[in-house]
């Protein structure tokens, strides 16, 4: 059988730091993000929160926010077999900057977050109900097994709010997902955040 490079070699113990278990997301563009989450994402989310002051203020400047900013926070997630990262979506009352002022792959700052989808073709066309779309549509990428086997992995991008692009992947049925996977829904929650740097060397040594 082919070998998974999404099988690690090593062993839990061996591990220096722990699988990412949330994303901070701030937005002023709630609305549209929610919906996507939950209607094209099948997730779930808690109810929204809005913290009490002297705690904003603590958070303001954990955030990196000016002390007057006020804001409402919730978790979206996904439960069951599908459960993964939650995503943390800050909902800021003032105007704010995205990180990435457009969508090209070129900005610094966080970028993407990904899920494992059954069958892309299907959520093409939800996503683009939603007046979501799609950069180039799917992309077919062939890839090599650490044991040499080639095989093709599928991938669809959309562009998300606050120019966060938003993936879905289909890997081989010889592999395992990228991500566990609700199989009834077809879909599991999100899988990894990519973010795009300039200095690669140190973030490979680390």
């Amino acid at each position: 059988m082919s070998e998974d490079i999404f099988v690690p070699l090593s062993k839990p113990q061996d591990a220096i730091i722990g699988p990412l278990d949330t994303i901070t997301w701030l937005t002023n563009n709630s609305q549209d993000l929610e919906d996507i989450l939950i209607n094209g994402y099948l997730m779930t989310r808690n109810s929204w929160i809005k913290p009490k002051k002297d705690e904003q203020k603590i958070l303001n400047n954990y955030l990196g926010l000016g002390s007057n900013f006020t804001w409402r926070m919730t978790n979206f997630y996904m439960d069951g077999e599908g459960a993964n990262i939650k995503i943390r979506v800050i909902d800021v009352d003032q105007k704010l900057p995205c990180i990435r002022s457009s969508h090209d792959g070129l900005y610094h700052g966080g970028a993407t977050i990904s899920s494992p989808i059954g069958n892309l073709s299907n959520h093409e066309k939800i996503m683009s109900q939603m007046d979501v779309k799609s950069t180039i549509g799917i992309k077919n990428m062939e890839f090599s097994s650490p044991s040499g086997d080639v095989y093709i992995s599928s991938e669809i991008v959309y562009e998300g709010p606050d120019n966060i692009f938003m993936l879905g992947v289909t890997r081989p049925n010889i592999f395992i997902p990228i991500g566990p996977m609700d199989r009834e829904k077809g879909i599991g929650g999100t899988a990894y955040s990519a973010r795009c740097t300039t200095n690669t060397d140190v973030t490979l040594n680390f």
